[in-house]
């Protein structure tokens, strides 16, 4: 626990160190937020079907801009088994998966520590589109967490196609859309066609931005959140079997080709 705390602060303290980095993070988070609102309310204007709703779009994609920085990820397995370096985690006693997610907590906690100063700026570019719910935090902060493990796992399985592939780029390509159509990033769920939506409800990309906005909003029925808490669990225990055996299965490759 302790070497995972570690790695969790090792993550945040070198990001720390590039000042730049960490300003130029606010700016384009800040920049690449308002500039998606400002395209939804132009689409928004010229469509009459959105008549009336153009404050709630907004208002939901401000939460989708915010709530993918927190549950996405960037991971580093795939070029630790393409260049070799994976055989000094083999002789380590500590998982590679734990120093994986060790990072992407970090991540997502030095994301997370910036996210006031990019709320307040979008509020006062904002804010006169800005929806008022009865927002739920308790609930909103449950499905983001379980959203992040969702998306850590999904990302991990393709990462371990490196094994097989000389790049993954393709497979994170149509991970990227899968994720941007059925999760609620690119429409949200009250404007899907019945027969995606009811798709994308069976789905675990729901997790990563429809379930947390949703969480968050207050939208959901108490039947409705112990259902969803129940399936994320299980989508999380699933992708991580699933990938602990397409590891074992893939070590055995990587081991014979000298790794």
């Amino acid at each position: 626990m302790m070497a995972f705390i570690s790695i969790m602060r090792s993550h945040i303290s070198i990001s720390l160190t590039y000042k730049m980095n960490i300003l130029f993070g606010y700016i384009s988070d800040i920049l690449y937020v308002v500039l998606k609102c400002y395209l939804w309310l132009a689409i928004a204007n010229s469509n009459p079907s959105f008549a009336g709703e153009t404050n709630y779009i907004i208002t939901y994609f401000i939460f989708v801009s915010i709530i993918m920085q927190l549950t996405g990820n960037r991971l580093t397995i795939a070029s630790n088994i393409l260049d070799g370096s994976l055989s000094n985690w083999l002789l380590k006693p500590f998982s590679i998966f734990k120093y994986e997610l060790a990072q992407q907590l970090g991540r997502a906690v030095m994301t997370a520590s910036r996210l006031w100063i990019i709320i307040l700026a979008i509020v006062a570019f904002m804010s006169s589109y800005i929806v008022i719910w009865d927002y739920n935090y308790l609930v909103g902060i449950l499905f983001l967490v379980l959203g992040f493990f969702v998306s850590f796992y999904i990302a991990l399985v393709i990462q371990l196609f490196a094994f097989w592939l000389m790049r993954v780029e393709a497979l994170q390509f149509i991970y990227t859309m899968f994720v941007d159509i059925l999760s609620g990033g690119m429409i949200p769920y009250k404007y899907m066609p019945a027969a995606i939506k009811n798709i994308a409800e069976l789905l675990p990309f729901k997790f990563i931005i429809q379930m947390p906005i949703a969480g968050f909003t207050n939208t959901l029925s108490s039947g409705e959140i112990l259902n969803n808490v129940i399936m994320a669990v299980a989508y999380i225990v699933a992708l991580h079997f699933i990938a602990a055996f397409i590891f074992k299965k893939g070590l055995k490759k990587y081991t014979a080709m000298g790794g």
